[in-house]
This record gives structure tokens, sequence and C-alpha cells, in this order.
């Protein structure tokens, strides 16, 4: 469980790069480091867009429509969502 106030993206970032540490041990080729995944569950709207779930994607800033797919997963999940139709 998250708590309001925190630099997510930041707390991400971290989460990501140990998982990555633990998993990739020195020599192995980086194309068998599995994919990871980090879920948040968050008691407050993160992002304040009144979503239940926000999906980071990476995409290039140059050119919107395609994808960087580096393996890593983002979901926040909010109790505070106001889109029940999604």
């Amino acid at each position: 469980m998250q708590v309001a106030g925190q630099p997510l993206e930041r707390r991400c970032r971290y989460y990501h790069s140990q998982m990555d540490m633990d998993l990739l041990l020195s020599g192995v080729p980086y194309g068998e480091l599995p994919d990871s995944y980090v879920v948040f569950l968050c008691d407050f709207d993160p992002f304040l867009l009144g979503k239940y779930r926000y999906t980071v994607k990476h995409i290039f800033a140059e050119d919107g429509s395609f994808r960087y797919e580096d393996g890593s997963h983002t979901v926040f999940l909010s109790t505070k969502g106001k889109n029940e139709k999604e």
C-alpha cells in the first residue's frame, strides 16, 4: 500500500532496478532478463485523473506511436477512481 505525498515515479524506478539486480547475475546475457512487474495499490488517486487504473507505457517522445519495450511493466491501482465503465 502506498502513501500519498511520496514520489511514486522515482519509487517505481527504484523497485524495478532492485528486481533487475537480483534477477540477472554477472556475465548472463541481457536477453535472459525476465519481464518485471510493479503494481502499486493506492488508497488515493496518484495522478488526480479519476482513474481506477493507470498503466505506464514507454514511448519515444519524437514519435508517440513507437513503443519502447524494455520488459518493465508498471500499474497503479487506485480506490478513488471515478471511471466505473472502464
